[in-house]
């Protein structure tokens, strides 16, 4: 890692005028990014979500997106179909380098693993094989795999090898300031560091950043940040602590961070209960945990599931009931740099092969003959499930 010390005798000078002074820097002019704008290299890249995708202009580098979500809803099968597997997807096709740091402190990599084999099982095959059937976790002992689908699977493992491996994967439980630290010196891997002498060491002596290989997309996945080492300062604390380092490293170096937030209960209280479905739009409070994240991030999801409040209802989509978990609203709390704030995508989530799938509108053809089929696709894995 290669760093750059400015001697800085006059601290009140503006970070900004003290790199342009001192050091010439391409990235920190507009004409830079519009040069790279007409040549399509600040393109979104896809994230398997279209409609979406046009609210959000794709994945881009130097972002901070929020997913927020109750627990059990399914902020992780979201995060890893949107922003690891369709980003490792959509820039291996596109020869893109991408460099994916993950924070994985809610789920093992060993469990991961099996819910990706059952991913990609149904993105290949279009057939629903749980995790617990892939690796034995029955009771029945009657209940195995055919030697078909063994088969699959194990070319299918031998895919989700290659992808994990590209992929660095930090399962304990860390500070902030080491999640920091961690990005630091991968960046430093790509660029030169640039460093105020006069600042005190940590995260607020770096004030600059040369980016040596622009076309590589660094991204962070914290799942989820409630789980980080509070280093004894407490929840809150800690949280805002790690926003307030993920801003820095996106501002800094392009970082693109991606962080999995549960509410804090509030969708489901009891002065929410039996209202109209209006009252289940999450909002900024239902992220009360940090003052810091929703303010800090680019672009704040929150999901819900409307079976958990008793809507029977939601627009066009009608008996809900017989849906079950498996119909969700995908909100756009907030959008800096795109467009359908206060919008909803519904989506039909297949939770046991962890695969998300954006529903027609009435606009778009929906109708009672698709109605009744996810409602038997709903039955399907409510069947499945139950073994």
């Amino acid at each position: 890692m290669q760093e750059i010390v400015l001697q800085d005798p006059n601290p009140w000078d503006r970070e900004v005028d003290l790199l342009r002074k001192e050091l010439d820097i391409d990235n920190k002019k507009a004409m830079y990014h519009v040069d790279r704008g007409m040549k399509g290299l600040n393109r979104g890249l896809g994230n398997g979500l279209a409609k979406i995708n046009r609210y959000l202009y794709g994945t881009h580098r130097g972002r901070y997106y929020l997913i927020g979500a109750d627990s059990g809803v399914g902020k992780t099968t979201l995060t890893d179909f949107m922003y690891v597997y369709n980003l490792f997807k959509a820039c291996e096709e596109l020869s893109i380098p991408l460099d994916i740091l993950y924070f994985s402190f809610e789920i093992s990599v060993i469990m991961k693993k099996g819910r990706w084999i059952s991913m990609l099982y149904f993105l290949k095959y279009g057939e629903t094989i749980p995790t617990d059937l892939v690796y034995g976790w029955t009771a029945d002992p009657s209940r195995v795999m055919t030697a078909d689908q063994y088969a699959k699977v194990k070319v299918i493992s031998e895919e989700v090898e290659r992808i994990f491996s590209k992929i660095r994967f930090v399962e304990t439980s860390v500070t902030p300031y080491r999640m920091f630290d961690m990005m630091l010196h991968r960046a430093g891997a790509y660029g030169d560091l640039v460093k105020n002498a006069s600042k005190a060491s940590g995260p607020s002596a770096y004030v600059g950043y040369k980016n040596n290989t622009p076309d590589v997309v660094k991204v962070t996945v914290v799942d989820h940040l409630a789980l980080a080492d509070d280093m004894g300062k407490g929840l809150k604390a800690s949280m805002d602590l790690a926003s307030s380092l993920f801003v820095k490293a996106r501002n800094l170096w392009d970082e693109t961070v991606v962080v999995i937030q549960q509410f804090n209960t509030e969708l489901q209280s009891a002065s929410r209960e039996h209202k109209h479905e209006m009252a289940y739009v999450p909002t900024r409070q239902d992220l009360g945990d940090s003052r810091y994240t929703y303010r800090d991030a680019d672009v704040v999801l929150g999901l819900t599931k409307p079976v958990d409040y008793q809507l029977t209802k939601l627009r066009e989509y009608t008996e809900l009931s017989k849906w079950g978990k498996y119909f969700l609203q995908l909100h756009i709390m907030k959008n800096r740099y795109g467009g359908g704030t206060g919008d909803f995508v519904p989506l039909f989530n297949n939770p046991i092969a962890g695969v998300p799938e954006e529903l027609p509108s009435q606009a778009t053809g929906w109708n009672a003959l698709l109605q009744d089929q996810y409602i038997a696709k709903a039955a399907e894995l409510t069947k499945l499930s139950a073994y």
